[in-house]
């Protein structure tokens, strides 16, 4: 596969260095549905450490933009994250399509989580948090209003096994990619 061009990542006087690069992109897009997996360029709309730490911010950057591939480093370094087939926004309940997936770097790869089949509790998306797989009273993933912290626990919707060290993570840096051919 040819190179992915990364637009609007620009370096950080932060010691926080970028999630997604060519070895993650490579890992990624082979799992991506076809007009994603062949887009040259990934945009960032947006990333904690270039527009802040706001969930009204990551909504507005991302409107129209999707599907996004969201991507996560917590403070244990761990690097996880899922692709959602449409833009995060408010919803009063759950959303997006069956090519939702969630993901965690493994050494050497990812570990893959597609849907099951067993529900459609994809992506939930309110005023003060994302979560991303639904069952059981778990989510695959979640992200808080602050964006500081997070959970993970396994889910009917991917029967994912946590994708951080622990339940609960404290995020050091969140980015989402958008696709453009």
């Amino acid at each position: 596969m040819n190179s992915v061009q990364f637009i609007g990542l620009e370096e950080s006087d932060e010691d926080v260095k970028p999630i997604i690069n060519h070895e993650l992109t490579d890992y990624i897009r082979p799992h991506l549905p076809l007009y994603q997996r062949e887009s040259p360029k990934w945009v960032l709309r947006y990333s904690t450490t270039q527009h802040g730490i706001s969930l009204n911010t990551l909504y507005k950057n991302v409107e129209n933009a999707g599907p996004l591939i969201l991507a996560i480093r917590d403070t244990e370094n761990n690097v996880f994250g899922a692709y959602v087939s449409e833009s995060f926004h408010v919803s009063k309940g759950f959303y997006g399509t069956r090519e939702c997936f969630l993901w965690k770097y493994v050494k050497g790869g990812l570990k893959m989580y597609p849907t099951s089949g067993y529900n459609e509790y994809f992506i939930l998306s309110e005023s003060d948090y994302i979560a991303i797989g639904g069952g059981n009273g778990n989510y695959g993933l979640y992200i808080d209003e602050d964006i500081q912290n997070g959970q993970s626990s396994e889910c009917t919707a991917f029967f994912n096994e946590p994708l951080s060290s622990s339940v609960h993570f404290q995020i050091l840096s969140l980015e989402v990619w958008a696709f453009e051919m």
